[in-house]
């Protein structure tokens, strides 16, 4: 079970739009299997192209550093033992996807939201 997948999936409403198509009839278990794979993949990928080596919250905080560097207001608050707080204070990438294509955005937000939940707290406000 998998799609393939453009470097901006995260915010390309197309590949949400299929994304939804797909799944929207599994169980939420089953989508959030396959939205976790696609990150580990993308992360996994990420680290390669950096040549991050370690796993530890560091390495996390400079991987999203990077991966956020052209979004102004998401900000890396605290980076701890095992976890990394970052606040994004601009509008969801996701939700102006989603809303653009008319698409359920609580649905694909719970759904492609997951993440490993001790390592990254996220708050959009």
């Amino acid at each position: 079970m998998s799609i393939s997948i453009p470097g901006d999936w995260f915010v390309n409403p197309k590949v949400l739009g299929e994304f939804y198509r797909k799944y929207k009839d599994h169980s939420v278990e089953e989508i959030r299997k396959v939205s976790y794979d696609q990150g580990l993949a993308f992360g996994r990928s990420m680290k390669d192209r950096l040549g991050i080596k370690d796993d530890n919250a560091e390495a996390i905080a400079a991987l999203l550093k990077d991966v956020l560097k052209d979004e102004p207001t998401a900000k890396i608050l605290d980076v701890e033992k095992n976890r990394v707080l970052l606040r994004n204070s601009g509008f969801c990438p996701l939700m102006t996807a989603c809303l653009s294509m008319n698409l359920p955005w609580t649905w694909l937000c719970s759904a492609l939201g997951t993440r490993t939940p001790s390592m990254i707290s996220c708050h959009n406000i």
